[in-house]
């Protein structure tokens, strides 16, 4: 019971493009996706210097994007476009039928 309820909140109230989500287009190993999506740019305003990375005003970028509903079969380490970005997803997570991808674009 109590997972069917959350069922219906994350497709009723949560990826409803009129409360939380936004209708967005996506592109995805060269298929443009229509979805609802949520994305969560608090992470991107903590912005970290890779590693790696010893380019001077280069800054790793995170967010993470809930899905609900997509029959779309994302992998770690692919690109996905969304607004006119490029990310790569570094995560992929789903849950009652949520997808959840952490991702991560080099910034300047």
């Amino acid at each position: 019971m109590f997972k069917e309820q959350v069922a219906r909140d994350l497709a009723g109230i949560f990826h409803n493009a009129d409360e939380f989500a936004e209708l967005k287009t996506i592109y995805y190993n060269d298929d443009e996706n229509e979805v609802n999506i949520i994305l969560d740019f608090d992470m991107a305003e903590r912005r970290e210097k890779p590693a790696k990375d010893n380019s001077y005003g280069l800054y790793s970028q995170k967010l993470k994007a809930y899905i609900f509903g997509s029959d779309i079969k994302f992998r770690h380490g692919a690109r996905l476009e969304i607004d006119e970005e490029i990310y790569t997803i570094t995560g992929v997570a789903n849950e009652l039928g949520e997808t959840i991808l952490d991702l991560e674009r080099l910034d300047e």
